[in-house]
């Protein structure tokens, strides 16, 4: 019974030195080409992983705010080093996405940027119009209310038609 307790000790001791010796592989930096993309367009992501551990080879995974994989490569580190790489995320996200966060992940370190996704697009809320009386040459009231629902602030042109598709406004 005794010596079975002293295996599972050194069972235990020799996984933790055989995790330690391994690396230790922390994100340096992470950087995008742009901080702001029109939704679709790829985007450049440059990562640099350094080993501040024993030399090591372990996985390092770019990944996209779902988890999903951009990019994996399995790298062997000398002690001190580091590892740079660039990459080019072609399947960026869509409306009605507003920002990403392309992830770089290791067994040891995680770290992520932000990118704002830029589309355009308004949406009519409340639209109403008012007559008196409805008499060819009278004045119409219009009451209505647009909220830009994108994620770029900018201003549109409204026009408004008539059911003949004459220009109103």
């Amino acid at each position: 019974m005794f010596s079975f307790a002293v295996i599972i000790l050194i069972s235990c001791m020799s996984g933790a030195a055989a995790a330690q010796s391994n690396g230790n592989f922390q994100v340096d930096t992470i950087t995008v080409g742009q901080n702001s993309i029109d939704e679709g367009d790829p985007v450049t992501i440059t990562y640099t992983i350094k080993n501040v551990g024993a030399t090591g080879k372990k996985d390092i995974i770019l990944e996209n705010n779902e988890g999903d994989v951009i990019n994996r490569t399995r790298q062997r580190i000398t002690n001190g080093s580091n590892f740079t790489r660039t990459v080019q995320w072609e399947n960026t996200p869509e409306r009605p996405r507003k920002k990403a966060f392309p992830t770089v992940r290791t067994p040891d370190d995680v770290d992520s940027e932000e990118i704002k996704i830029l589309w355009s697009e308004f949406q009519i809320i409340d639209f109403t119009a008012e007559s008196i009386e409805p008499v060819d040459g009278k004045n119409v009231q219009l009451n209505y209310t647009i909220q830009n629902i994108g994620s770029e602030g900018n201003t549109t042109n409204i026009t408004i038609e008539n059911n003949e598709e004459d220009v109103i406004v």
